[in-house]
């Protein structure tokens, strides 16, 4: 959030505005500015970013704290992720502490697990964004469609043969911490074992995958986000000269 100042001071001066009227003008200017800055980092966003765009917008807010403040922020993990960059950092560790981890009891001790759903739009569709969701490809949406029956899951023989390639993940390095996380490649393709459901009363194309304790070192590791930094370059286009001139030729029309 970047503070930015408005001086009205000469105007109030130049037409001699009461008490009364100074509020009144200041509160037209505030709610009028930050509505407008509202949509223009709205539609920033909306023009910039693709999957992650809903959740991003939906972070969006307005609020005024005070008479002579107004606030337009940004809320939520992913997208201040989005905005702000986020390092390569161990998803491990936070799985770790999940309320919805499942306890395994060995003899050397007491291990976890939980299960990670990763949701797959259609081709077409924007699907909610989040970190564990995408866009699965035509090719492989048209094989899902056709044998995703009763229960079944995709094979991996099942998929066209450029999808059974099993990712990798290339080595990435935490700039901060200088934590260089190695190259890691999946242990099978990404979309094997997916499954339709039909939660909510809508298809919903899944595919799980566990982390545990015993995992490998490098097989959670999210490689970051750049940058994006909408807000500031919202505010280096606002037109918030303009903005303000309108508001003063509207209020002194209508004094």
């Amino acid at each position: 959030m970047l503070p930015v100042s408005i001086d009205i001071s000469d105007f109030v001066q130049t037409w001699s505005l009461s008490i009364q009227e100074t509020e009144l003008f200041v509160n037209n200017v505030l709610d009028e500015v930050g509505q407008r800055f509202y949509e223009h980092w709205y539609n920033e966003a909306g023009n910039s970013l693709k999957q992650t765009k809903r959740e991003y917008q939906r972070g969006l807010y307005v609020e005024k704290p005070s008479p002579d403040s107004i606030i337009v922020g940004l809320v939520g993990w992913l997208p201040n992720a989005i905005e702000q960059g986020l390092q390569p950092y161990d998803m491990k560790e936070g799985f770790a502490k999940s309320s919805k981890r499942k306890l395994i009891f060995r003899k050397n001790g007491v291990g976890w697990y939980l299960t990670i759903p990763f949701r797959h739009g259609t081709p077409g569709i924007v699907a909610e964004s989040g970190i564990f969701s995408g866009i699965m490809p035509k090719q492989v949406y048209n094989v899902a469609r056709k044998v995703l029956r009763n229960g079944s899951s995709l094979m991996d023989s099942q998929l066209p043969a450029e999808f059974q390639i099993k990712g990798i993940r290339p080595e990435v390095v935490n700039t901060i911490t200088n934590q260089v996380f190695k190259a890691y490649q999946h242990k099978s393709s990404i979309y094997q074992g997916m499954v339709k459901s039909n939660k909510e009363h809508h298809g919903q194309y899944v595919t799980f995958r566990r982390v545990s304790d015993q995992s490998d070192p490098d097989s959670w590791v999210h490689s970051g986000f750049t940058a994006y930094n909408l807000m500031g370059k919202s505010l280096d286009n606002f037109p918030i000269d303009r903005i303000i001139s309108n508001i003063k030729e509207e209020f002194i029309r209508n004094r």
